[in-house]
């Protein structure tokens, strides 16, 4: 098995001081990088939410696919991790599964059916959203993105 960083940003990132989803992490892949089926790539993410009662949300798509969003308010003062995988199985179409791990919470699954063409560019995105206009309720420390082959 061969593993390939695809890209990473090391940059913390918080949502911003309003209610809106926003973006906290995003990697633009090329067309063609899932190019044979079996061929896949793997997401890590990771970060903290902020110690007040508001509820927060981190949702991590796959170009206008949803892997997985997830919404609480006792996420307070708690660090996550987001494990996401996507297997090409055949053209324009991939098995997408992802799990978000919270600090002292039962871990949260999600798999879906992908049809992203994958002859174009695939944003790659982890955002995040508050109930009360609050900046940095979500924060996403890191995101990695490499190919397994």
């Amino acid at each position: 098995m061969t593993i390939l960083n695809l890209g990473s940003n090391l940059t913390p990132t918080g949502n911003g001081n309003d209610t809106t989803l926003d973006g906290l992490q995003t990697y633009a892949m090329p067309g063609g990088t899932l190019s044979t089926i079996g061929q896949g790539i793997l997401i890590q993410g990771w970060g903290t939410f902020n110690s007040n009662t508001h509820t927060k949300t981190l949702t991590f798509n796959f170009g206008s696919q949803t892997i997985l969003t997830h919404s609480a308010s006792v996420f307070n003062g708690q660090s996550w991790m987001f494990l996401g995988k996507i297997i090409k199985t055949a053209a324009n179409a991939q098995i997408i599964t992802g799990t978000l791990y919270v600090s002292g919470m039962v871990p949260f699954t999600y798999t879906v059916t992908g049809s992203q063409n994958d002859g174009s560019t695939i944003n790659i995105e982890i955002l995040g959203q508050t109930s009360v206009a609050t900046a940095d309720d979500v924060v996403c420390s890191a995101m990695l993105v490499e190919t397994v082959s």
